[in-house]
């Protein structure tokens, strides 16, 4: 029994097989049409039941599966089988996925959804994992060779032929087209133009009293006016103060002369522009904002963030207090711990909340990037592959750590030494390669076998 079912359409077909292989290597089992569809019986009851048995229904959200109509029933039938669901948007924002399919949006709810960043799975799947555990899905045992060996031959397939098959059940509807409408026949014409001319006989008639009216009543208006402005001039009005009225009076022998200053006109008091204060920060609270480099001189980067409770923290007892893909937090005051990953590089660092501040703190990840390319001899073209990565120390000696794999040949590494093992189909290869801080480190492998 599969925990996750992985709904997707056959387009996204390269990215389902990768999140399915990364979920399977962290322990979590999971159904995907590509590798676990039985041919014979119907599709619709595999997957049925599959969603039956299934505790998370994890949904790729593109702008091919929008536009499916086996993606729709299985979202229907995982909302009436009260299945947990966790959206993954694939180049779509959540505004649009709600206006373009209302029937999801119900069906979801209100359920977070994970945007598919530009760095691929690799930078997603801590926030992937971490929302499986919310939901109260813990991983389990690690799958067994054969199954990942057939996940990732399914990969290469996809990857190999690019291109949606022909009646696949699972293959996203072509966009709309419109339909050519039929020529009207001559004599339709003839009424369609007679029925117009007795609309605007019609049309005009009123229009012409319309302007009639308009005509009375401006002749009207012409004729009253002046008689008007005549009564008006020859009305008297009273005369008012002299200006020998107005002056002060004299001032009395040994008496002070107090001058009266003018009375200003009442006027409205001006509006000022005001900066809306920021909300204040709960009474024994403070404000963590961390930021992360790949090195000291590095661009700022957009990656992911932890925060543990520091007690415990050095001896295994990690106390996970939250998460977030910003890096801002608001605490009680305290002790913590912030992790920040990027890719596979991460960095800690010790931080204390003070009550009313804001604490900054810059983590120095000193990592670089690793870039892999496979070929099948020296001048022939880039191949797909998949790429594992180990330590260095001990390779040799058999003692292989592996510290992470991919089907891209892209990752975030800590600088150092390491081992890069390669596969395409039966063809294998491998090559030591050092990381530079800061740097893009490229390796190319020669596999040296025939397509």
């Amino acid at each position: 029994m599969s925990e996750v079912f992985l709904s997707h359409v056959e387009e996204d077909a390269p990215l389902a097989l990768e999140i399915a292989i990364r979920l399977e290597a962290a322990g979590y089992s999971v159904w995907c049409y590509e590798v676990d569809s039985v041919p014979g019986p119907s599709y619709l009851l595999q997957t049925g039941q599959a969603i039956e048995q299934a505790k998370v229904f994890l949904l790729l959200i593109s702008s091919h599966s929008l536009r499916s109509r086996q993606v729709t029933q299985e979202v229907v039938r995982a909302h009436e089988s009260g299945k947990a669901f966790l959206p993954v948007l694939c180049g779509v924002t959540h505004e649009d996925f709600q206006h373009r399919q209302q029937e999801w949006r119900e069906a979801v709810g209100a359920a977070t959804s994970i945007a598919l960043p530009v760095q691929g799975v690799s930078a997603m799947l801590p926030r992937l994992l971490n929302g499986l555990e919310a939901l109260g899905l813990l991983p389990g045992a690690l799958p067994d060779e054969v199954r990942m060996t057939a996940l990732r031959q399914a990969l290469a397939d996809r990857q190999q032929h690019p291109q949606p098959l022909a009646g696949n059940p699972r293959r996203s509807l072509p966009p709309a087209r419109a339909v050519s409408q039929p020529q009207p026949s001559r004599s339709s014409m003839v009424a369609a133009l007679g029925t117009l001319w007795h609309r605007w006989t019609r049309w005009g008639l009123w229009a012409a009293l319309f302007c009639v009216a308009v005509g009375v009543l401006l002749l009207l208006q012409s004729r009253l006016l002046p008689r008007q402005a005549t009564e008006l001039s020859t009305t008297s009005l009273p005369a008012g103060p002299s200006a020998s009225s107005l002056r002060p009076a004299p001032s009395l022998p040994g008496s002070q002369q107090v001058t009266a200053a003018p009375s200003a006109s009442p006027t409205l008091p001006a509006k000022v522009a005001r900066e809306t204060p920021p909300e204040p920060m709960a009474t024994g609270a403070g404000q963590i904002r961390a930021t992360m480099r790949l090195t000291p001189d590095g661009p700022v980067l957009n990656g992911y963030w932890r925060v543990y409770k520091a007690e415990g923290y050095e001896l295994g007892e990690r106390q996970q207090v939250t998460y977030s893909a910003e890096g801002q937090f608001t605490l009680p005051v305290g002790r913590y711990v912030i992790e920040a990953a990027y890719g596979d590089a991460t960095q800690s660092k010790d931080v204390e909340v003070r009550p009313g501040q804001i604490t900054t703190t810059d983590i120095i990840l000193n990592a670089g990037q690793l870039r892999g390319t496979a070929r099948l001899s020296a001048k022939g073209a880039p191949v797909s592959s998949y790429w594992r990565v180990y330590k260095a120390e001990g390779y040799e000696l058999g003692e292989r750590q592996q510290v992470t794999y991919s089907a891209e040949g892209q990752f975030t590494l800590p600088a150092g030494r390491y081992i890069v093992e390669v596969e395409h189909g039966e063809a294998k290869g491998h090559a030591e390669v050092t990381v530079q801080a800061g740097e893009i480190n490229p390796v190319d492998i020669v596999l040296g076998a025939a397509s």
